[in-house]
């Protein structure tokens, strides 16, 4: 949770860079203990009970990765993609 919560300082700092660089490492951390692929978390992987912080946070992400993804136009989008490639 610590590095979503430092992306979360990074958004809110105006850091885009850093905080989805922060957000994608948070993802392959999550995807790594919920034992899926990359790129195939789903709300099934969680438990509604005990995972209740990770899925606050992860709504939390995905609203900042919304609004970043409004915000960019889309050559910028693949740059920073291929930057966390």
């Amino acid at each position: 949770m610590d590095i979503a919560r430092a992306g979360v300082l990074f958004y809110q700092q105006g850091k885009y860079k850093d905080a989805l660089e922060h957000y994608y490492r948070y993802f392959g951390i999550l995807e790594r203990w919920k034992g899926t692929k990359p790129g195939n978390l789903q709300p099934k992987d969680f438990d509604a009970k005990k995972d209740v912080a990770e899925l606050l946070l992860l709504s939390g992400i995905y609203w900042d990765l919304a609004k970043l993804h409004d915000r960019t136009k889309k050559k910028d989008k693949a740059a920073i993609k291929a930057n966390l490639d």
